[in-house]
């Protein structure tokens, strides 16, 4: 009430002389057009103001209204009232039809405080089938860097397999030529063109807006963890996300569309099959997945070559690998607590305190070892000849105070190819 119109700076560093002094008129008879005195402010304030909200604020305190809301975010009290007129034409009318594809019935009836009764549509609404990725968590607006970088690769994968391939997500993560929640979720025929359709996260709306939803329909005030107010967030996300899922229903589905759905969200009744993220690009594989994946590719290489390592004793793996029952137990020593070095760096990220390495002798050792594992490790050898250059290395050439320090240079690739070397050796026992 008390700003003003004006003249805005900028437009007077463009004028001079005659023409700024003209410019300076208009701006004052502007400023004194549009004030108000202080007179003309409380008229406003008693008879427009306070009219719009103070009786209904006065009435939800001392309880006279049960179905209101208030809740004051980004400096701002919202004042939040049943709206009766919906509930007054439905229960004078004999009969109401409602069309929507998506509410759920227990939401209508608390709506409009009548029981409702589901007409069931004739035939079956064709939908394109549909993936949900659920080891990503809900994927909301708050995500850690690994989660996003995951996301990144999944869509990437699945825009390299398909060009067509078109992505949903909130607007802080999508880019430009993506579609947002809420905005292009609904109502919508852009992605109608695409064979392929990524929909990231869980569409949550304002929880203080659903609550003050819940509240005037309702008359019940939600404490936390209520399961009556979960279930209705729930049903409300469930019905945006059904909503978006349509973006390919109908009219709009073409044979060979397929939807993937990244959150873990419950569908509840929506057909849908259970994936990992992995399971569409080994680039969103979780680091205990991909370790698996190495370590499997590794067994599976000696298996091809008619070698069993899952059932073998610790004397069958002397024999194939050629190395001593003795050797080998000796060389348990250090092999466990490598692998135990190694498991903790790619699955928990975990980087273990070393000791500060004061002898320039031994830094010479770490850099000029991490530099010959590395290019030893980056070629593509036979098992066999790769075990036995990695005894080589760690048994005979590196000192065991620096393996740690070994490891904790090596870049993820050389540690993966050294996990799933040595592992084999470990599965017996």
């Amino acid at each position: 009430l008390d700003t003003v119109d004006a003249v805005a700076d900028s437009e007077f560093e463009n004028v001079k002389g005659r023409d700024k002094r003209e410019l300076a008129r208009v701006n004052s008879l502007l400023k004194h057009a549009t004030t108000l005195n202080s007179h003309e402010i409380e008229r406003k304030i008693n008879h427009e103001v306070l009219k719009q909200w103070l009786v209904e604020f006065l009435d939800i305190l001392s309880g006279a209204v049960t179905h209101g809301d208030l809740h004051i975010q980004y400096e701002r009290l919202t004042v939040s009232l049943a709206d009766e007129s919906l509930r007054n034409i439905a229960h004078r009318s004999a009969a109401n039809l409602y069309l929507d594809a998506t509410i759920d019935v227990t939401d209508l009836e608390m709506r409009l405080n009548n029981p409702v009764h589901t007409l069931k549509q004739a035939g079956e609404l064709v939908m394109p089938p549909i993936f949900q990725v659920h080891n990503l968590g809900r994927l909301g607006l708050q995500r850690r860097e690994e989660k996003i970088a995951k996301v990144q690769a999944i869509i990437a994968h699945l825009t390299e397999l398909d060009p067509t391939t078109r992505v949903i997500d909130f607007k802080k993560f999508a880019k430009s030529q993506d579609g947002f929640w809420f905005r292009d979720s609904r109502g919508s025929n852009d992605f109608k063109s695409a064979k392929t359709f990524a929909i990231v996260g869980t569409p949550c709306a304002n929880i203080a807006m659903l609550r003050a939803d819940y509240v005037a329909m309702t008359g019940l005030h939600p404490t936390d963890k209520d399961p009556a107010f979960a279930a209705f967030v729930d049903r409300h996300i469930l019905a945006t996300v059904t909503q978006c899922f349509g973006r390919k229903a109908g009219d709009r589905f073409n044979q060979g569309d397929i939807i993937y759905f990244l959150s873990d969200f419950d569908l509840g009744n929506i057909p849908h099959t259970l994936i990992k993220s992995g399971d569409i690009t080994a680039e969103a594989m979780s680091n205990l997945e991909l370790l698996q994946l190495k370590v499997a590719q590794v067994i599976n290489t000696v298996a091809d070559g008619g070698f069993d390592l899952l059932n073998a004793s610790q004397r069958q793996l002397s024999d194939y690998f050629g190395i001593p029952r003795g050797v080998l137990l000796y060389h348990f020593d250090w092999i466990k607590p490598l692998l135990d070095n190694l498991y903790n760096k790619l699955i928990h990220s975990f980087n273990e305190k070393l000791n500060s390495l004061n002898e320039p002798s031994d830094l010479e050792l770490v850099n000029l070892w991490v530099g010959v594992t590395e290019l030893f490790l980056s070629d593509n050898l036979p098992i066999k000849d790769t075990l036995v250059g990695i005894f080589e290395f760690f048994a005979e050439h590196i000192p065991l105070y620096l393996h740690s320090h070994i490891l904790a240079s090596l870049s993820n690739h050389a540690r993966h190819k050294l996990f799933s070397t040595l592992a084999v050796l470990a599965i017996s026992e």
